[in-house]
């Protein structure tokens, strides 16, 4: 099966990445592209293109949120 990434239904949506350096943060999600994805931190104003190698995954954030706010 292809990793095609999240679904556009995610955009504006907070998620949880992991990335492929094994840490986490949550994030915006602003824009989902073929080789890639833009993100905002929370709190943050600059929009932050990462590529898709660079996580290992990505999920809609859920109650644990608030711990990545703290």
């Amino acid at each position: 099966m292809q990793n095609d990434g999240p679904p556009e239904t995610w955009v504006g949506e907070e998620v949880i990445v992991h990335s492929s350096s094994r840490t986490e943060f949550l994030a915006v999600l602003r824009g989902v592209r073929t080789f890639g994805f833009l993100y905002v931190t929370v709190g943050g104003a600059d929009e932050i293109f990462m590529p898709w190698s660079s996580i290992l995954w990505m999920k809609l954030a859920g109650e644990e949120a608030e711990f990545y706010r703290e």
